[in-house]
């Protein structure tokens, strides 16, 4: 469903994925010319076994229809998109539950929502600055500011005011420092990434710019997973290791692909648990 999924339907012409796990099918997904999923159905999935698509034509979605097992319809969205702005609206009934502004000549997104009789339950109001850095939030229920955010810079330093606004009471001000120690590579990946002072991940990749390991760690585990990667011609994923370190527990994954460069099989091995998922496709006619 992200931009990289429709493109690749797109690009390679894909009418229709039919997925298997362990020769039973999994899912089935049938897309349009522009590549966007028009209906998915899930076999695995006990609450929302189907669900339909609906594109505008500049390939935004405006409505979504969720089915249950039996055949019923359960929920959907419909979406409007104004000048400068975007509704969201709950089936069955057509309910009003939320609307975005996007207000360009003041930097600032308005994001309301609204309660069953078209009240407004909650309000964020998000200011940013000319180089689309948040530098201000503001979050409103039932009708009245409850907290804010500042974010600035002071003497090469990054700070965040959270201002707290208790009823009846005076606004309680808690100033944190920013700490942005990750360290990225020129070509825009996190090498290691810190939660303030601690190293929470270090990651490593290769001469395509493509990821082959990870670590992980834990302030109250320390190093407890490490992933790695295999491509072939550095490209092509093959293989993928997950190692539970302090479980002794690694799960692999292995990548099969057909004659034309598309995935058809993922073998996974959890111990002593094998599956075995496949893929095929049907393309659209030229």
């Amino acid at each position: 469903m992200n931009i990289a999924f429709t493109d690749f339907a797109q690009n390679n012409n894909i009418k229709r994925l039919l997925c298997y796990r362990n020769g039973l099918t999994s899912s089935d997904i049938n897309f349009d010319i522009n590549g966007n999923v028009i209906s998915k159905i899930e076999n695995d999935n006990t609450i929302i076994n189907k669900s339909e698509y609906e594109y505008d034509e500049k390939g935004r979605v405006i409505k979504t229809s969720h089915y249950s097992p039996n055949g019923n319809f359960k929920y959907g969205y419909e979406y409007e998109y104004l000048e400068d702005s975007k509704l969201t609206y709950e089936n069955p009934g057509r309910t009003l539950k939320n609307k975005d502004v996007f207000l360009k000549d003041k930097n600032q997104k308005i994001s309301i929502d609204y309660g069953t009789d078209n009240e407004i339950v909650s309000k964020e109001i998000e200011m940013f600055n000319e180089n689309g850095e948040l530098k201000q939030k503001q979050e409103f229920s039932n009708g009245r500011l409850n907290q804010e955010f500042i974010y600035y810079s002071k003497d090469g330093e990054k700070y965040e005011d959270k201002i707290f606004y208790p009823e009846n009471r005076e606004k309680i001000i808690e100033t944190n420092k920013i700490l942005d120690n990750d360290v990225i590579d020129k070509n825009g990946n996190t090498i290691i990434n810190y939660s303030g002072d601690f190293k929470v991940s270090e990651h490593k990749y290769n001469s395509a710019n493509r990821l082959i390991s990870s670590d992980f760690y834990s302030k109250r585990n320390g190093h407890w997973k490490n992933e790695t990667y295999e491509y072939k011609n550095d490209t092509i994923l093959i293989n993928n290791s997950e190692n539970y370190i302090l479980k002794g527990k690694i799960k692999s994954y292995q990548f099969i692909y057909n004659n034309v460069g598309f995935l058809e099989k993922v073998i996974k091995t959890d111990g002593t648990e094998k599956q075995i998922f496949e893929y095929k496709y049907q393309l659209n006619e030229k």
